[in-house]
């Protein structure tokens, strides 16, 4: 994603804006905003462990270096980034 933005979404599962499993997701610009998910990553949701923290074999991967991913709501755990971007989350259940 190097532009545009992925607003205004919801699900019953995991990832609001963006679910990445089995993948990459490369964000160098765009906005991810105003997106909910029931259970973690309001704004992105990232596959790489199971509850019992083995790694999955199908795991995703995130690889950003600019845009913006904000607003952003989860009941257990929401996306927070670092470095060259912004970041602000709702995340009642706890994480963030």
């Amino acid at each position: 994603m190097s532009n545009g933005s992925i607003t205004g979404n919801q699900t019953t599962g995991n990832g609001g804006g963006v679910l990445v499993e089995g993948g990459k997701f490369n964000m160098t610009g765009g906005t991810i905003s105003g997106n909910t998910a029931a259970v973690d990553g309001g704004g992105i949701a990232v596959s790489g462990y199971n509850d019992q923290g083995t790694a999955k074999p199908n795991r995703g991967e995130l690889n950003m270096s600019g845009g913006t991913i904000s607003g952003n709501t989860a009941n257990y755990e929401d996306m927070s980034t670092a470095g060259n971007t912004t970041a602000h989350h709702t995340c009642p259940g706890g994480g963030g």
